[in-house]
């Protein structure tokens, strides 16, 4: 028999944060251009109101997307974790080969599951870190070697300062960057316990609460950070991802 396909209902809601992403991204530099033509042009009254409407759409796209449809899917994307650690159908939405362990039903299994995530979110986070910085990297020294050229405004030298300080891209390069470098840790943590148990997880009266412990980490890291992890590099990395986590069960005997 054929092995079935990956199959996961949630990805059509991170398609859309995707979409609703590059369009505040593109709303963003359109701003930006804006504010520069304004430089030169001040007296285009219609350039301000175009400004401001584009503010305003920005603001409620940005307000929609972080406070209302990242944290509904992500709640979405718990219930599914809960649905397949225990077996019971919290919500509609369809799976199939998202979690890979054929543990029963159980707390242990929660554990497992939410070790196959801390791996998988570590190596997307990493390689989403690494583009943004190299982009701020490149405006920053873009903004420097503006402030060098005797020539440029200070008025021009402002509007790149505050699109580069007073925007969302260094903050989610930070929260990219502390959602790698505690996933990294939170998964460090997951191998440990799981060798320290060589297998052997019956009677074990310390490993269900440690296992919520770094569960409830996980989940409040990943509330916290509110990074939408791309989907594009998941599909890049999973087959390598894949494989070195049936390697990672097999040294720890948890399948």
């Amino acid at each position: 028999m054929s092995e079935q396909p990956r199959l996961d209902s949630l990805d059509s809601y991170y398609a859309v944060i995707k979409v609703l992403n590059k369009i505040g991204l593109f709303l963003f530099w359109i701003m930006v251009a804006l504010s520069m033509v304004q430089l030169y042009y001040s007296k285009l009254h219609i350039l301000n109101m175009v400004f401001l409407i584009l503010s305003l759409i920005y603001f409620i796209l940005n307000t929609y997307v972080s406070y209302w449809y990242l944290p509904n899917t992500e709640e979405k994307r718990m219930a599914h974790l809960l649905s397949n650690s225990f077996r019971i159908a919290f919500n509609d939405e369809q799976t199939n080969r998202y979690y890979n362990n054929d543990v029963t039903p159980s707390i242990l299994k929660l554990g497992i599951n939410t070790f196959e995530n801390t791996l998988f979110t570590s190596q997307i986070s990493r390689i989403m870190a690494k583009k943004s910085s190299l982009i701020v990297l490149t405006y920053l020294i873009i903004w420097f070697i503006i402030i060098l050229y005797r020539d440029s405004s200070l008025e021009l030298i402002s509007v790149i300062g505050q699109t580069i300080f007073t925007s969302h891209i260094i903050t989610n390069v930070l929260k990219e960057c502390i959602l790698y470098v505690k996933t990294q840790r939170l998964q460090q943590e997951f191998y440990t316990l799981f060798l320290q148990c060589d297998g052997q997880f019956e009677d074990n009266r310390f490993l269900n609460p440690k296992i919520i412990e770094l569960v409830t980490k996980y989940e409040t890291l990943k509330s916290s950070m509110a990074v939408s992890l791309d989907t594009n590099i998941f599909n890049k990395i999973n087959q390598k991802t894949s494989s070195k986590w049936e390697r990672i069960k097999k040294q720890l005997k948890i399948d």
